[in-house]
């Protein structure tokens, strides 16, 4: 069983970012109080699917939450259902939320992996991002973190940042491989709706690069992080043999998984979909008045071997054919034609019964996947 948490509260705006968040702390308590109440709600859901293999705190920002919060939130996890042994907790957090003091209590309360939104090392990428920690807080805290003996950490790094040089993006990676951490999560720096970049953008105050650049980019991720011994497991992951998320395998392995709090998702592993809604007030005030707080989907054969492909396709396992065969069958034929024809163009590889995105083409992973969709 793999739990998801999401704790919604930030301290500021990252002009990039389109994930549900609030910098307003006013509700933590309440909020708090709705997260139990859900975990309690949704508590034979959960025990149905067998010992919890992992936990993921997500946000937001949970490296924010009150130290009462957690140990309560911890408590009652552990006395309500029976944690695997060797369970993969993982807290998400920020570079200024990081003491000696704070490493030490999540150490106590179980948390063994740490996501650490570093972003950048540079100071002039973080202003642009309006990043609340400063470079001088990122390396401070990776080295209070690795002097706490944490050993399962996994960093956060964009590229594709205006201003960001072919030798700046290697200073980077040079920075984050000398604290010899085995994870490295990178991701393109994307202009999504809403934001505050977004709004930038279309006003002329930032010009994002080419997409030459981003490539450029990208491959020398991939090329500087393969020859540190590091392998590519997820287009936007890479780990040292056995230390990939196992969490997040879960989500790309189509595991059943169960997301608390507001904007959480949820799957069963099979064809049911529940998301909460993307709103800490009516997520809040539907725990405590028993009104709607969440919505629900069943998903049709398409979308379960769209979401297959989609989930698949960005990892190097890649799709299994005899899957398509034996639980898709009435796709198998149209999958079969759409590898074919990619394979051919040089976009996909075949080994055995599976098929992967080629190397030279995981750049444009997105657009690949897209092609090999069914359209209903």
């Amino acid at each position: 069983m793999h739990l998801y948490i999401h704790i919604p509260f930030c301290r500021a705006n990252c002009s990039y970012c389109n994930f549900y968040f609030s910098v307003n702390r006013r509700h933590e308590g309440r909020f708090f109080g709705a997260l139990l109440a859900e975990l309690r709600q949704r508590k034979d859901e959960i025990a149905g699917y067998g010992p919890l293999q992992t936990v993921y705190l997500g946000g937001g920002t949970p490296s924010l939450a009150r130290t009462e919060h957690l140990e309560t939130l911890f408590a009652k996890i552990r006395k309500t259902f029976s944690p695997a042994a060797g369970v993969e907790i993982t807290l998400e957090a920020n570079p200024d939320d990081i003491t000696p003091g704070r490493l030490d209590l999540w150490k106590k309360l179980g948390i063994n992996r740490l996501s650490v939104g570093i972003q950048s090392f540079r100071q002039q990428d973080l202003d642009l991002m309006r990043r609340s920690h400063t470079a001088e807080q990122s390396r401070r805290a990776l080295d209070w973190i690795r002097r706490a003996g944490y050993r399962n950490v996994t960093v956060d790094l964009i590229y594709g940042i205006p201003g960001m040089n072919m030798t700046d993006w290697e200073e980077q990676l040079d920075i984050f491989l000398d604290y010899g951490f085995p994870h490295l999560s990178a991701y393109a720096l994307t202009v999504e709706p809403d934001t505050l970049l977004d709004r930038q953008v279309k006003a002329g105050k930032v010009v994002m690069p080419d997409d030459e650049v981003y490539e450029a980019h990208f491959f020398l991720l991939r090329d500087k992080m393969l020859l540190a011994g590091f392998e590519h497991y997820e287009i936007s992951n890479f780990a040292r043999p056995g230390w990939y998320s196992r969490h997040n395998s879960a989500y790309w392995e189509s595991k059943p998984y169960v997301g608390l709090g507001p904007s959480a998702h949820s799957y069963d592993g099979r064809n049911l979909r529940r998301w909460n809604l993307a709103n800490l007030h009516r997520y809040i005030r539907g725990l405590e008045k028993a009104e709607p707080y969440y919505e629900t989907e069943v998903l049709s054969p398409a979308d379960r071997y769209n979401e297959y492909i989609m989930t698949r396709l960005r990892t190097t396992r890649g799709v299994d054919e005899t899957v398509i065969e034996r639980h898709f069958a009435d796709f198998y034929g149209d999958f079969v034609r759409q590898a074919q024809r990619l394979k051919a163009r040089g976009d996909v590889c075949k080994q055995g019964n599976f098929w992967t995105i080629c190397p030279g083409a995981l750049f444009r992973s997105d657009g690949i996947i897209a092609e090999m969709f069914l359209v209903e």
